[in-house]
């Protein structure tokens, strides 16, 4: 006997992602998204585009921003479980903030668990913000040199625009011609009884 997939399973995989926000969006800390493998950086310039969530575009309006942590191989299932069960507990940023102010972990330490080795320019000064570090450790400094911006808005590269030939041209013209005439049989009208 084969046993079929229940209707209503997500089984596409791709890559489950979370935004921690930078500040708080009244009641919202976190997001919770999925897209296809390998797209996470393009899908968080679509939400800096407010092409995303609603939500993402209400922390942009509010002058909000965020920084991406803890991405994951998964199914929109495995989003949908995330979302359900809150980020708080499990964002790797706000763990790191709890320990560094905790003094569990130092700045650089803190820093590094809360995701620095894959976080943007813009992201690492984020993190530093979040967490309330005042110094950054020399190791770390170095990464902060760049100018610190949000992700560049994805610029759409259409085709160069093909050449109209006459050839083309007399085509269209004719097509055109034939969908705008009247027909050469007037159409019969029909007389609606009353009743």
């Amino acid at each position: 006997m084969s046993r079929s997939k229940p209707s209503g399973l997500a089984t596409e995989m791709g890559d489950v992602y979370s935004f921690h926000f930078v500040p708080r969006l009244a009641h919202a800390g976190h997001y919770s998204g999925w897209t296809r493998a390998g797209r996470v950086p393009a899908r968080n310039a679509e939400h800096h585009q407010g092409r995303g969530a609603k939500i993402t575009a209400a922390q942009r309006e509010a002058g909000g921003s965020w920084i991406v942590t803890d991405v994951e191989p998964g199914t929109r299932d495995n989003e949908q479980q995330r979302k359900e069960h809150g980020r708080a507990r499990d964002c790797s940023v706000c763990k790191a903030e709890r320990a560094y102010k905790a003094g569990d972990l130092d700045a650089g330490q803190a820093l590094q668990a809360a995701g620095w080795d894959r976080a943007t320019q813009y992201e690492k000064g984020l993190l530093v913000q979040t967490l309330g570090i005042s110094e950054v450790p020399a190791g770390l400094a170095a990464d902060l040199e760049a100018k610190q911006e949000p992700p560049r808005p994805i610029v759409q590269q259409w085709p160069r625009q093909a050449e109209i030939t006459p050839e083309v041209a007399a085509l269209a013209d004719g097509l055109i011609a034939r969908w705008t005439t009247r027909p050469k049989e007037p159409v019969p009208e029909y007389e609606m009884e009353a009743g």
